[in-house]
């Protein structure tokens, strides 16, 4: 893949290249993080899983668990990698989990990723690099698949992990992609890729969940699903298509 790392350096530019080399000096204790929700309203929605990995081992913290371990996470690393979580992942996060200190080392890729002239979502960039996922789940599908699990599907939680996987080792990927584009040939004290790093996820994250109701989680009503959007109050124009 040929390397940008010869472009003009702008302020920003030089932000980005100098974020992607101390983590790269970090990657240990780097934590690369993707939440899963009900929704995209930070007022009407919750967050129903937290996936992330440290040093390639990838955890998963569903709703009505112990936070324990992801606060333990989070609390150690010293670089946090997202995609778009500077607008999403870590807003919901503050505000569902207050008491979690986040590193202030972050990159956010999907800026990091138009630098080196990649534009979309994460999946679109996937693609664009000739990475193809295994899972054809996409964002929409993923709400409906804790709804699903709430009211008693049991699998539908295990198709959701797997899909929060598939983003958050998208990312390390997508990271080392970057890298190479905007700061050219990875250093000689640290050979292996963040893709490398990642280990596959082991078929018993994917079982042996409690149902939702052991989590104290109820089956939702209208209300609580279309809360805050337009079904709940629907526009005059919509109501005109309805009737029409």
């Amino acid at each position: 893949m040929r390397t940008d790392s010869t472009k003009k350096e702008t302020p920003g530019l030089r932000r980005i290249r100098g974020l992607l080399r101390h983590i790269r000096l970090s990657a240990p204790r780097t934590l690369f993080l993707d939440i899963e929700t009900t929704g995209l309203s930070r007022h009407y929605h919750r967050i129903t899983v937290v996936g992330y990995t440290m040093d390639g081992c990838y955890r998963a913290h569903v709703a009505g668990d112990d936070p324990a371990a992801f606060v333990e996470a989070a609390s150690s690393a010293e670089a946090v990698v997202t995609f778009n979580g500077s607008q999403f992942d870590l807003p919901f996060l503050a505000k569902e989990y207050p008491d979690v200190l986040m590193p202030e080392r972050h990159i956010d890729l999907r800026y990091a990723c138009r630098y080196a002239g990649l534009t979309g979502g994460q999946k679109k960039i996937e693609k664009a690099l000739g990475f193809e996922r295994e899972s054809d789940v996409d964002g929409a599908e993923a709400v409906l698949l804790w709804h699903r699990y709430v009211s008693g599907d049991h699998g539908a939680l295990s198709r959701l992990i797997e899909y929060n996987y598939l983003d958050v080792t998208g990312m390390a990927t997508l990271f080392d992609c970057v890298e190479n584009l905007l700061c050219g040939e990875k250093e000689l004290f640290d050979p292996v890729g963040f893709a490398d790093r990642c280990r596959p996820l082991r078929d018993t994250l994917l079982r042996n969940h409690p149902p939702a109701s052991a989590r104290g989680f109820t089956p939702l009503g209208f209300d609580e699903l279309f809360a805050g959007t337009a079904a709940e109050c629907p526009s005059s124009e919509h109501l005109a298509q309805l009737a029409a």
